[in-house]
Formats: structure tokens, C-alpha cells, sequence
């Protein structure tokens, strides 16, 4: 009889503790990104409604007037069949859909937040997954 000991129940365990951990330092960090550039866009059109004073640039990241966008983003990091995952998103999908991609009809410019915010973090991210 062998003295041979199955570890792979284990290691399977770790393995996955360790992807989830990764993925939530990924997605932290791109949580933390976008509010950073919402907090420290360029501001440009005056606004009297807006704290601020101020609104962002088009083509810039929203910036934070009465904080309903930059407070609803959110991230989390959750499992299915198909393995672990992460998500960074907006609570408010209406508003947050208007910031990303404009609303001609309405005359709001774009104010790209979510997309280049991966742009910028995507080699990060992928080292952070990876280790």
C-alpha cells in the first residue's frame, strides 16, 4: 500500500481564496480609481445648481455635484458555475449611462468615467489576477 496523500481538494481551496482575493484588490482598485477621477476631473461649464459650482469638461470624467453618481458606484466580487468574478459598476445605470456615452438628444456631451478607467488599470488588473 502506498503512503501517498491526495492534496488537491486543498489546493484547490487555496487556489480559489487566493483568485478571490485577487479579484477583489482589482476591483477595489478600480473602485478607487473612478472616484478619484470624478474628485479631480477638469471643470469647466458653470453650473449654479452644482456644489461644485462648476461641471466637468466633456470628454472628462463627471464630476462630483450633488455626489448621487460618485456614491452610487460600487464594486464586488462574487461566484457562479463558470468560476470567480468581479464587478465595478453604478447603482444608478440610467445616470451612469448618461455620463459614459452623452445624451445628444439632450445636448449632454460624453463624460467617459467607467471605460477609461480599465483603459488606464487594465496591466494593473491583469498582474493583480495573476498572482
Amino acid at each position: 500500500m502506498s503512503d501517498f496523500k491526495w492534496y488537491g481538494a486543498e489546493r484547490k481551496r487555496d487556489l480559489k481564496d487566493r483568485m478571490r482575493t485577487n479579484m477583489g484588490i482589482a476591483v477595489s482598485s478600480m473602485d478607487a480609481d473612478i472616484k478619484s477621477s470624478m474628485k479631480n476631473t477638469p471643470r469647466g461649464e458653470s453650473d449654479p445648481t452644482a456644489r461644485s459650482g462648476s461641471r466637468s469638461l466633456p470628454g472628462h470624467p463627471p464630476a462630483v455635484q450633488t455626489a448621487t453618481l460618485i456614491g452610487s458606484v460600487f464594486s464586488t466580487v462574487d461566484e457562479d458555475e463558470k468560476g470567480i468574478f468581479g464587478v465595478v459598476g453604478s447603482k444608478d445605470a440610467v445616470q451612469a449611462k448618461a455620463m459614459e456615452f452623452g445624451l445628444p438628444g439632450k445636448n449632454v456631451a460624453p463624460r467617459p468615467w467607467l471605460f477609461p478607467a480599465y483603459a488606464r488599470l487594465k496591466k494593473n488588473l491583469m498582474q493583480i489576477l495573476k498572482k
